[in-house]
């Protein structure tokens, strides 16, 4: 998935990064969770479900989504045909377009200063290492079903993206609808995670129920 790394928008003059680590403080906050039982934040590899932290810091603004490749793109290996390449190109550039992405409340007037995203990749090393175990065998459906191996082997790779925005009106925040779920129907739910002066809570997302209020 190298076509991924070092990819980022515009940048507006005078924004800075959040000096936040946002999965890590979220899950030591004491969170709401309203999920199925999965958990607040991924704990393995799975399709059809993200990972989206939110975090606010004065007028500073970042999003962080993570979620499978396959999810976004539809595979998980490096892009090998011509299609294969167009349809990153096209992930990439759907990626990039927050505004389709994600709706914060209009009075808070937050604006995108820069997209930075990036992938990560993990092989499988456990293939054919535990054909003799029978707890292996009897387990080896449960772990199929949260480790969808890719077909062209057994790598997992995700994606990582930042939006860094900028808030003028940061208090008048309350709201974020997502509408990723359009752009990329593959995603069924999103765990997500915020922080901001007010509150931190977690909250599960579906189609069905793409918004938070905080």
């Amino acid at each position: 998935m190298d076509q991924f790394k070092r990819k980022s928008g515009s940048i507006i003059t005078g924004s800075a990064l959040i000096g936040l680590t946002l999965l890590g403080s979220a899950v030591q906050a004491n969170a709401l969770e309203e999920s199925d039982g999965a958990g607040g934040s991924l704990a393995v590899h799975q399709h059809g479900v993200a990972e989206l932290n939110l975090a606010l810091d004065g007028k500073h603004l970042e999003l962080e989504l993570i979620s499978p490749a396959a999810n976004i793109i539809g595979f998980e290996h490096a892009a090998r045909t011509d299609a294969e390449k167009q349809k990153v190109q096209q992930s990439i550039k759907k990626l990039q377009q927050a505004g389709q992405l994600f709706a914060l409340t209009a009075a808070a007037d937050c604006r995108l200063g820069r997209v930075e995203l990036a992938s990560t990749t993990d092989t499988d090393e456990h293939s054919g290492e535990h054909d003799n175990d029978p707890e292996h065998h009897a387990g080896e459906h449960e772990h199929e079903h949260e480790h969808e191996h890719d077909e062209a082997g057994g790598d997992h790779s995700d994606l990582r993206v930042h939006y860094y925005y900028q808030c003028l009106q940061p208090k008048q925040l309350n709201g974020l609808d997502v509408l990723m779920f359009k752009a990329f129907p593959a995603i069924e739910k999103i765990h997500l995670q915020l922080i901001t002066p007010q509150t931190q809570q977690g909250k599960l997302l579906t189609p069905d129920n793409p918004r938070v209020s905080f």
